[in-house]
This record gives C-alpha cells, sequence and structure tokens, in this order.
C-alpha cells in the first residue's frame, strides 16, 4: 500500500521544480545585454530575479530528496498495517471455525486474561474463565451453526478493532425449532507480551431473531 499523502507533496513538489526549471530557462535564453536603453534598475531587477529563480530550484531539490525517504517510510508503514490487519482477520476466521465446532479450548486461546464480553440483555462477563463458562454452557444446550465475516478491521500499534457481522441458526439439543438471527460483532485485540493478538474486548448485538413458526 501506498502512502498517498507523501506521493501527492513529492508530486506538488516536482511541479514547482518544472515550472522554476521553466521560468530559469526562460530567463537565461533572453539576452538583454545588448538592449541600451535600459535603466541599471531594470538590468538589477533581471540580475536579482535570476538569482531568486536559482535559489528557489536548490530548494525544491533539496525537498524532493527529503521527501523520498518518507515515502518509502509511509509505504513501509502501511505494508506492516495491513500484514497486522490480515493477521486479525485469520484470527477471526479461526475463532469462527472454534464456535463452529464446539471447541472451546480452541475458541479460548483467542481471550485475553482479563477480557471481557458483553452480550445484549446480560450482565458483563468479566475475565476469561466466566466466558469460557458461558460458551461451555451453550455448546452443551445448542447446536450452533454460525458465520463470522470480518468487514472492517482498523489497527494502531498493539490495538486493533474489528467490525464483524454475525449470522447464525441455534437448535436446541432437548428438542425444538431453530431460531435464525444476525447482528454485528466487535472485538478489540491487544497484543501481549508474546506478541500474539489477544482479545480484550467483544461486544454483540442481535439485529433479527427468527423463532420457529415466526414468519420472516
Amino acid at each position: 500500500m501506498l502512502n498517498y499523502e507523501a506521493v501527492f507533496w513529492r508530486e506538488k513538489v516536482f511541479n514547482y521544480i518544472s515550472i522554476a526549471v521553466i521560468l530559469f530557462a526562460v530567463l537565461t535564453k533572453v539576452d538583454i545585454s545588448n538592449v541600451t536603453n535600459l535603466s541599471p534598475e531594470v538590468r538589477m531587477l533581471e540580475i536579482r530575479l535570476r538569482f531568486q529563480l536559482m535559489k528557489i530550484l536548490l530548494i525544491l531539490i533539496t525537498l524532493v530528496f527529503l521527501c523520498c525517504p518518507g515515502c518509502e517510510q509511509g509505504e513501509e508503514i502501511a505494508n506492516e498495517s495491513a500484514l497486522r490487519r490480515e493477521a486479525v482477520a485469520v484470527l477471526i476466521a479461526d475463532y469462527n471455525a472454534a464456535l463452529n465446532t464446539a471447541d472451546i479450548d480452541r475458541m479460548m486461546t483467542h481471550y485475553a486474561n482479563d477480557a471481557v464480553e458483553i452480550r445484549p440483555n446480560e450482565p458483563a462477563l468479566i475475565g476469561k474463565e466466566a466466558i469460557r463458562s458461558s460458551k461451555q454452557q451453550m455448546f452443551n444446550e445448542m447446536n450452533l451453526r454460525e458465520i463470522l465475516e470480518a468487514k472492517d478491521v482498523k489497527v494502531s500499534g498493539d490495538l486493533a478493532v474489528a467490525h464483524v457481522t454475525w449470522s447464525a441458526s441455534v437448535t436446541p439439543k432437548t428438542g425444538g425449532g431453530t431460531v435464525n438471527g444476525n447482528g454485528d460483532w466487535i472485538f478489540v485485540f491487544k497484543k501481549d507480551s508474546d506478541n500474539a493478538w489477544k482479545i480484550i474486548y467483544s461486544i454483540w448485538n442481535e439485529e433479527r431473531l427468527i423463532y420457529p413458526d415466526q414468519p420472516e
């Protein structure tokens, strides 16, 4: 990914250089030494103008050399950010796989010890063990099929925020019809001491629930 702001300013500087070069070339092409009716003031003004254009040209060339390393650094930062976003998206996909296979141990590897999960109309779950207990109860009572799709991932340093949409079908193991639903999910990740992304906040809502025999 390019650092478009840096590229924009670099191109702007190149444009200014082009204008300065053209003006300088025009002035150097114009020979007024044989013009005898020019006042000393006019000749001095012409000399000063050429001198100022030379100064401007040198300044602009210096700016180009300063901007180019910035462009490369910006591209490196952008590439690093893209890699981090991709890493978070991969974690969400693995979380989804664990969810659909009722693999509680695999799922919990993605949570930090002090993680918080906030669910609709229920008290917040504080800490990894509280979240694990709730997930295990869900797996014991329900057959679940859920699809998570990462819509947007923002990364800033060691923090990442992911906006995920979910759609699910839930069927009680004791019998009964299937409940279908969908909504949005926000994951907040933070890198731990081992440089691994861990969920520190998990917040989701229910946009729509369709119960058995309920018209869609």
